[in-house]
C-alpha cells in the first residue's frame, strides 16, 4: 500500500516547491522532490530526511527522486551527502534517482560522485 504525505506549508501550485513522501513497500520510502532545490528550499528536505532517519526502526531503502527538480544547488548536494552518511550509519541505503546532468556534474566536480548512488535521468 502506498501512502503519500505532502510536505509543504501551502497547497502545491505549478512552480512551487514541495515534497511527496511515499511509503512504497514495507521498509522503503521515496521522497519526490518537486521544484528547485536550493538554499531556500533545502531546509524542507532536511526536515523530512531527519524525520525519516530518526525513526526507531530504520528503513531498508530511502530514495530521493529528483525527476521534477530542475536545479539542485551545492547546499542541497551537501545535505544529500550528509543524509547518505547518516543513512549508512543506520543500515539504510540512500540513493538519488533521475538526477539532472547539472547535479551529476556538480558531484563529479566535488569529487564525491563515488560516495552516493546518483542515477542520471537518462539512464532509467
Amino acid at each position: 500500500m502506498t501512502t503519500i504525505q505532502r510536505i509543504h506549508p501551502a497547497p502545491p501550485m505549478r512552480g512551487r516547491f514541495h515534497l511527496d513522501v511515499c511509503h512504497e513497500d514495507p521498509g522503503e520510502v521515496v521522497i519526490y522532490v518537486v521544484g528547485e532545490l536550493d538554499i531556500a528550499t533545502t531546509p524542507v528536505l532536511r526536515g523530512s530526511l531527519s524525520d525519516l532517519l530518526d525513526v526507531d526502526t530504520p528503513w531498508s531503502t530511502l530514495e530521493v527522486d529528483l525527476a521534477a527538480a530542475p536545479f539542485v544547488d551545492v547546499s542541497a548536494a551537501g545535505l544529500l551527502l550528509n543524509a547518505r552518511r547518516r543513512a549508512e550509519e543506520r543500515g539504510t541505503t540512500l540513493s538519488l534517482t533521475h538526477c539532472s546532468a547539472q547535479l551529476v556534474r556538480l558531484l563529479h566536480l566535488a569529487h564525491v560522485v563515488e560516495l552516493i548512488e546518483a542515477i542520471p535521468a537518462h539512464d532509467e
